[in-house]
């Protein structure tokens, strides 16, 4: 991991609805000194993309989160301030995706977050298996699902993109934990 540095606090003004104050450090150290990529895409979304990677020191995945400091034009800095901050609200909840660290580069930010091995509850909606999910797994799956969004909900944090692609397992066979992202 990046070296130990003093947590940096962001205060924003609070008109704005977005949470600002973050404990988790922000690295401005090169993280491929630390990380090796994959090259395995995770996921893509407008204005982030994952991919799989591995710490250095210990040969441990994780996915890494790249999202552009510049969205149309506009300084999105402080939106992502804000989902480190929600990401270090949930971090008691299991269902939700647990940050470890933060870098920086002049054009983005990259939060390291936990690898859900069994990826993207949709891969498993859609695949051609021989059985569907059992009652018993859709059961458990849900009630997790639930659990995490009412303690979101119960800590004024609303998902305004809950679907099955943001919704992933921690893995694939036997059938994992939810993880929200």
């Amino acid at each position: 991991p990046c070296p130990a540095l003093p947590a940096l606090t962001m205060m924003t003004q609070p008109r704005s609805g977005l949470l600002s104050h973050i404990h988790t450090r922000i690295c401005t150290d090169n993280f491929n000194n630390y990380y090796t990529l994959l090259g395995r895409e995770l996921g893509r979304g407008k204005f982030a993309v994952v991919k799989k990677c591995t710490e250095k020191a210990t040969g441990k995945e994780y996915a890494a989160k790249f999202m552009r400091k510049r969205r149309k034009g506009q300084d999105s800095r402080m939106e992502i301030i804000h989902e480190i901050a929600v990401l270090e609200m949930a971090k008691s909840n299991p269902w939700v995706i647990n940050l470890y660290e933060v870098y920086e580069t002049p054009s983005e930010m990259i939060l390291v977050l936990e690898y859900a091995a069994g990826g993207e509850i949709f891969n498993q909606c859609v695949a051609d298996r021989e059985e569907a999910f059992k009652e018993k797994e859709v059961k458990r799956l849900m009630k997790q699902i639930l659990e995490g969004v009412c303690f979101l909900h119960r800590n004024n944090i609303v998902h305004l993109d809950l679907k099955p692609q943001n919704v992933l397992l921690t893995s694939e066979s036997p059938l994992g934990d939810i993880k929200i992202v």
